[in-house]
């Protein structure tokens, strides 16, 4: 009868100790994986570094693109301002009406990169 009591203890000790093994070879295992992957994951990074610094000059281009048809389209303008506000209020309201255009064109998307530029936290 002992006999048997032993097996089954020395079963339970040995497979103690394989999960034992196991799981050392497991965590080896894991932490050799990450340190192999630590090289990638800094080549990633430079990638990731270059694709946003690629889109902070793509979204500069069109920033300065768009203030550029401001300024050649404002620079260049006659618009009789004391003439409109003269005539009537309706004057003063197309004058009113020409400039939220230009807002509505050229001023919002110039707004949405700069707030792109700003909140880009890659």
């Amino acid at each position: 009868m002992s006999r048997i009591y032993h097996g089954g203890i020395l079963a339970i000790l040995t497979g103690i100790v394989c999960d034992i093994a196991f799981s050392i070879a497991d965590l080896f295992l894991r932490e050799l994986w990450a340190l192999i992957r630590i090289p990638f994951e800094i080549i990633g990074a430079i990638f990731q570094m270059f694709a946003t610094i690629d889109a902070m000059r793509t979204n500069l281009d069109i920033l300065s693109s768009v203030l550029s048809i401001y300024h050649n389209f404002t620079s260049g303008l006659s618009f009789p301002e004391n003439f409109l506000q003269s005539i009537s209020p309706l004057g003063t309201l197309i004058w009113i009406g020409f400039w939220g255009v230009v807002f509505w064109y050229i001023g919002i998307p110039a707004l949405g990169v700069l707030f792109s530029i700003l909140t880009d936290h890659r």
